[in-house]
C-alpha cells in the first residue's frame, strides 16, 4: 500500500539532540552558584563600575559634541560641555521659502578652566562666533543638522563642532 503526499507514514521522525535544553540548565546552575557565592560573601553589596573615560583632544582640533557631551582640551585642561541649542532661526534649505536673512543657531556651552566654570552662548555667523577663556579661543565651527523643513529639530539630534586655539 502506498501513500501519496506527505501523510504521517512519510514524515521523518523528530530527532531530539541529546544536548537540547542544556543551555537553559547551565544558565540555571550558574545563577544558583552566583546566588550561593553572594550569600557567603563578606563584601558589601555595592557594585563598583569603572569610571567613564575622559575624552581629550589636542589644541586646534575640531571636535563634534552631542548635547550633554564634553571634551577636555590638552594642554591646558580646558573642559567644554555642549549644553544644547538654545535658539534656531536658520532658513530651511529644502523648502521653497524665501528667507530675508540666513538666520543662525545659538548654543549653550559650559566652559571649565583653572579660573572656574562659566556658561557662554555662541552663535553661528558668517565668520563663526568665538569666546575667550584665559589664553584660549573657543570657536563655534558649526551646528548640524541644518533645518530642511519648518518642523523643529529634536534637541538630541543636534551636534556642534568646536575648535580651541591659543590666543
Amino acid at each position: 500500500r502506498g501513500c501519496r503526499c506527505m501523510t504521517p507514514c512519510h514524515k521523518q521522525p523528530s530527532i531530539q539532540p541529546p544536548y537540547r535544553g542544556l543551555p537553559r540548565r547551565l544558565a540555571s546552575v550558574s545563577a544558583a552558584l552566583l546566588v550561593l557565592a553572594a550569600c557567603g560573601s563578606t563584601q558589601s553589596d555595592t557594585l563598583t563600575l569603572p569610571a567613564a573615560p575622559t575624552v581629550t583632544i589636542p589644541m586646534g582640533t575640531d571636535v563634534v559634541l552631542a548635547p550633554g557631551e564634553y571634551v577636555v582640551v590638552n594642554p591646558g585642561g580646558l573642559r567644554l560641555t555642549f549644553a544644547g541649542v538654545t535658539g534656531e532661526s536658520r532658513c530651511p534649505v529644502n523648502v521653497l521659502i524665501q528667507c530675508i536673512q540666513a538666520g543662525s543657531a545659538r548654543i549653550a556651552l559650559r566652559v571649565t578652566s583653572g579660573a572656574g566654570t562659566r556658561d557662554v552662548a555662541l552663535e553661528t555667523t558668517m565668520r563663526g562666533d568665538t569666546t575667550t577663556v584665559e589664553r584660549y579661543v573657543v570657536r563655534l565651527v558649526g551646528v548640524t543638522p541644518v533645518p530642511t523643513t519648518t518642523d523643529p529639530i529634536p534637541a538630541a539630534s543636534y551636534r556642534t563642532t568646536l575648535r580651541v586655539t591659543v590666543k
